[in-house]
């Protein structure tokens, strides 16, 4: 009897136990939908997820068709517990969203977070997140515009890799690191190396087909293996003060490079380092190293190279009769036409305008000339006449943006680009 009773009461507290647990198990998870996306909420650790996500986690599928996109904002808490963090993998692949707005609560983004996303146009880290982890953004095929807090320190591996829609890097000065193939096959324009980092991974820059000039700064120590291979449009590179090795393939196949700055602080450059570079020519000082090493090869060598480069400046910056134009979100190169904050420009040009938000439209007017357009259409309407503008206006981290050289254009104004100091000019009649 005695044995009967403590197996009962041996099966009733696994019975409690089990239950316990599956009520346990549950409270794990709080959950919220954000226009029609269901996400959910890791009530132990603050991490936050899509509810669904696809099975080929971290890999890119082909994007939707014909899918309505929207915003998404995420709170500072669902149900009372905190978001802390996104987690890995935990919206990848979400083309339902086309721009995100996360909390200054959320310190940590995990790898994989926003791979695939391939209708997210703009993303503005928390400004407690200290790092872009792996494959974070990795085949985001519209990621064109990136605002970094001032914490960041590292970018890591392939985090911005197939971005083929960014077309400037613009890292930032606080970053120290960035991982082995970083922003490999992506669409950067041109990249400015701050003095800070200190350590590049392999391939960072592979396969850049886009890229043209390439500033590396005082920090880094060696120019690593496959950095720039395969930039086919690459024509221009400055390494400074510092750098004291070049890699095996560092710059194999960049078949457009014909000017490179070599400081005498290199010692070491591989023998394949500049495989399939047949115009390659060398600047830099009498009796160095780089000198030796270029007429061994054969390369065109210029010994009268200044001791201390120019630098491709990191911003663009905006001149309007001599004086920079302030702006509240940085203009962006967008495919060689500069685009900058609608009110900005308009109001330093003297212009009204108004804003229709029912139609996304845009309508500025000043004496008798008028201009009106919408946002994502290059279609505008300039003095009542059809015309085209060379890029379509954007909203950007909340802030509308507009072609610099049509809108001046069209109020009378004379405009230049500087691509070595990177600035456009503008002077009003």
């Amino acid at each position: 009897m005695l044995r009967k009773t403590m197996s009962t009461a041996m099966a009733a507290l696994i019975m409690t136990s089990c239950l316990a647990g599956s009520v346990y198990a549950q409270a794990q998870w709080v959950e919220k939908e954000i226009n029609a996306i269901q996400f959910q909420l890791d009530s132990y650790n603050g991490s936050l997820e899509r509810k669904n996500k696809p099975t080929n986690l971290g890999k890119d599928s082909e994007p939707k068709q014909s899918l309505k996109t929207v915003d998404v904002t995420i709170p500072d808490s669902i149900e009372d517990v905190k978001v802390t963090s996104i987690a890995k993998n935990g919206l990848c692949d979400l083309d339902e969203m086309k721009s995100i707005k996360l909390n200054d609560s959320i310190s940590e983004i995990g790898e994989y977070a926003f791979s695939g996303c391939d209708n997210l146009t703009s993303f503005t880290f928390p400004k407690n997140v200290q790092e872009v982890s792996s494959n974070c953004f990795f085949s985001c095929d519209n990621l064109s515009s990136v605002t970094y807090n001032d914490k960041i320190k590292k970018i890591g591996n392939n985090a911005f890799e197939k971005c083929r829609s960014m077309k400037n890097a613009a890292i930032p000065k606080t970053v120290t690191e960035i991982g082995a193939g970083a922003y490999s096959y992506s669409g950067v324009e041109r990249i400015v190396i701050p003095d800070n980092v200190t350590s590049i991974g392999d391939g960072a820059f592979k396969e850049c087909r886009n890229l043209t000039s390439a500033t590396l700064g005082k920090g880094l120590k060696n120019v690593t293996k496959n950095m720039f291979s395969g930039d086919s449009a690459l024509t221009t590179v400055i390494i400074n003060n510092g750098t004291e090795k070049i890699d095996h393939a560092a710059f194999a196949n960049c078949s457009a490079l014909t000017s490179i700055t070599v400081p005498d602080t290199v010692k070491s450059i591989a023998e394949d380092a500049f495989t399939g570079c047949p115009n390659v020519k060398f600047n830099c000082k009498k009796g160095s190293y780089a000198e030796t090493f270029a007429i061994k090869k054969g390369f065109g060598c210029n010994t009268g190279a200044s001791e201390t480069p120019v630098v491709i400046p990191d911003r663009i910056t905006i001149l309007l009769n001599g004086k920079e134009l302030e702006c509240s979100q940085p203009p962006i190169n967008k495919g060689g036409s500069v685009i900058v904050p609608m009110r900005a420009i308009f109001e330093a040009l003297g212009a009204d305008v108004k804003w229709n938000n029912s139609d996304k439209s845009i309508f500025a007017s000043k004496g008798i000339t008028s201009v009106q357009c919408r946002i994502g259409s290059k279609d505008v309407v300039l003095n009542n006449k059809k015309d085209k503008m060379l890029a379509a206006p954007e909203i950007i981290n909340g802030t509308t943006m507009v072609p610099a050289r049509f809108v001046s254009e069209a109020f009378g104004a004379q405009v230049s680009w500087d691509m070595a100091t990177q600035t456009v000019t503008i002077v009003t009649k």
